[in-house]
């Protein structure tokens, strides 16, 4: 005896099913697609099957757009018992169509035919480009390569106390469009972390970590023999003072962020551009490599910029002591070009 079953649909889900057989007396079988949209890597396609009587098999066949045939079977299944069959879909838009067939534990048996649709997308990439995040206006812009839905920003202050935590709606903006979202915060606060989700309208989400807090230890420049880079013996407990400030700031802000270690070297005008170039790199890496020595625990970077920037403007081959220094910065990000910093050409130790 052949058996028609009803079925139930889960919201916002779309299964079309055709039946293949007259109606008979019988409970409500659930046939339900997991989701019409899924994520890679989050979710695979699914049917989900809730029997309404005890059977004693159900077996599906599917063919899909590319060809791909999916074949699952299995049995028996108590009434109430919920079946799941999944299977792999690459990122993309596929469409099944095929045939379900339960036979029950009394031998009648039952066919529908489902015809669906399955998106699965890549992941949600999520941009904010630096130059546009505007600390004194507490405002940043986000680009999204799906229709936007929401963009949600949580604040963190140096303190560790959250700050503001909201979310800006989106009507669908289309790919790339720059969205706009702002943010609150006392006026002593100083921002050290930004934590940032874009949401497509299929509220899937892809996440930005932004830090923008970085300091400058304060430290008593070392002397360095004429035309040499090496730290001299004599020259030891300055880096200690300087390596205790360090460390200072990183227990206290390590753990709101990954502290990174940036050291630049300066000369003065004696000599010519390119050996000041090379000997400021060089007197750089050799307070970058003590440093690091001492056990700093995250990445520790150098850059020289020879006479290219000056504490104090002199003629050339000018013999300035306050032009022969280094600037020692930690900060979670890779400092912005600047007046001090023209350039970003950072090499990590």
């Amino acid at each position: 005896m052949k058996r028609q079953f009803p079925f139930g649909l889960c919201w916002p889900l779309i299964l079309a099913i055709v039946l293949a057989w007259p109606a008979l007396d019988a409970g409500a079988f659930d046939v339900r697609v997991r989701s019409t949209t899924l994520m890679e890597g989050r979710d695979k396609p699914a049917i989900i099957l809730i029997p309404d009587d005890r059977v004693t098999s159900i077996s599906l066949r599917l063919t899909r757009d590319d060809g791909k045939a999916i074949s699952r079977s299995g049995g028996p299944y108590d009434a109430g018992q919920e079946v799941v069959w999944e299977w792999a879909q690459p990122v993309g838009r596929q469409s099944y169509s095929g045939t379900l067939t339960v036979v029950y534990g009394d031998g009648q048996e039952g066919a529908m035919s489902p015809q669906f649709t399955i998106e699965v997308l890549g992941p949600l990439k999520v941009e904010v480009p630096r130059e546009q995040v505007d600390l004194d206006a507490h405002t940043l812009e986000v680009l999204m390569d799906r229709p936007a839905g929401a963009v949600e920003l949580v604040v963190l202050a140096d303190t560790g106390a959250t700050i503001y935590e909201g979310t800006t709606p989106f009507s669908g903006e289309a790919p790339g469009t720059p969205l706009k979202a702002s943010w609150s915060q006392p006026p002593d606060a100083t921002v050290i972390r930004i934590d940032i989700k874009g949401y497509d309208t299929h509220e899937f989400w892809g996440g930005v970590e932004l830090s923008p807090w970085s300091v400058e230890i304060p430290h008593e420049e070392l002397v360095f023999d004429t035309g040499r880079s090496s730290v001299r013996a004599d020259q030891i407990p300055k880096l200690d003072a300087t390596y205790e400030l360090i460390d200072e700031a990183v227990q206290t802000y390590g753990h709101l962020v990954k502290i990174n270690l940036y050291v630049a070297g300066y000369t003065d005008t004696q000599g010519g551009n390119s050996s000041n170039m090379t000997l400021s790199s060089s007197r750089a890496r050799s307070i970058a490599a003590d440093l690091k020595r001492r056990g700093f625990p995250g990445s520790v970077f150098y850059q020289g910029f020879g006479e290219e920037v000056l504490a104090v403007a002199t003629p050339d081959e000018f013999d300035e002591e306050r032009n022969r220094r280094a600037v020692y910065i930690l900060s979670a990000e890779m400092p912005p070009v600047s007046g001090g910093i023209p350039a970003q050409d950072w090499t990590e130790l």
